[in-house]
């Protein structure tokens, strides 16, 4: 792959990731809390029973989030565990069905054969960075 290449790709990704990082914050703004109090809703709220640890929140200040969340009633904590409060699983669904709407549009056109390929490629490229 030359550089121009390379080039046009990390700035597709960048612009893709920028488009989704508005949309989060949009969505939390709406809800009154911050992007990344969004993001870690989101992660617990996709998880079996809305539950899970900090170490599953992959945010670099995930204790500090969790700490927020809860002192607002949007998590409990208990000992290692952290679960979504019915009024945290409505501010989660409600970011979730925004980020939803976001990869809709983002693949909107894109058919299921082109979309598997997109996600192959990804994955290549994930573990290609991952081993290194």
């Amino acid at each position: 792959m030359n550089s121009i290449n390379v080039t046009r790709f990390i700035k597709l990704q960048k612009v893709i990731l920028k488009t989704y990082e508005k949309a989060v914050e949009t969505a939390a703004r709406r809800s009154g809390i911050s992007a990344d109090e969004a993001e870690a809703l989101i992660c617990l709220f996709e998880r079996p029973n809305h539950k899970g640890t900090v170490e599953n929140i992959k945010l670099p200040n995930a204790e500090e989030t969790v700490k927020r969340l809860t002192e607002n009633s949007l998590t409990e904590k208990n000992a290692d565990e952290i679960t979504l409060t019915g009024r945290g699983g409505i501010t989660a669904k409600s970011v979730t069905m925004t980020v939803e709407k976001f990869f809709s549009r983002m693949l909107e056109g894109i058919s299921p054969e082109e979309q598997f390929i997109i996600e192959a490629v990804l994955e290549k490229m994930y573990k290609n960075i991952e081993n290194n």
